[in-house]
């Protein structure tokens, strides 16, 4: 499946959920509701999945994904009044640091949001 595919199967959700929500809620609805959403439109979806942080071969850290697709997709499920620039920021690294290429992040704010983001060395 394609990265189009996915990105159009995120964005579906998404919107599903926040019409059917709506906001104010907490993460952790938003997140249960989100993954249901995803399962349901048959992709292979994991919650929790902790990837390995590395700096110089040493390990440093542990990255635990909200929701992860096909093991190669991370999402950071947010309700946030709004996306900050540096929830980007964040996201890019640890997709460098994970060698993935694509992320997103979803936001069950004031409206709903899908950034997609791709790892940074990809862009060189």
């Amino acid at each position: 499946m394609r990265i189009n595919t996915y990105k159009h199967q995120i964005e579906a959700a998404t919107y599903e959920v926040f019409h059917q929500l709506g906001r104010g809620l907490n993460k952790a609805i938003y997140h249960k509701a989100f993954t249901d959403a995803l399962i349901s439109k048959g992709l292979a979806v994991t919650t929790g999945k902790i990837f390995k942080i590395k700096c110089a071969d040493v390990f440093v850290g542990d990255y635990i994904a909200d929701v992860c697709i096909n093991e190669n997709i991370v999402i950071q499920v947010m309700a946030a009044i709004e996306l900050k620039a540096i929830e980007e920021t964040k996201l890019t690294n640890h997709l460098t640091m994970m060698k993935l290429e694509f992320g997103y992040l979803i936001n069950f704010g004031q409206t709903a949001e899908v950034k997609g983001k791709f790892r940074m060395d990809r862009l060189i």
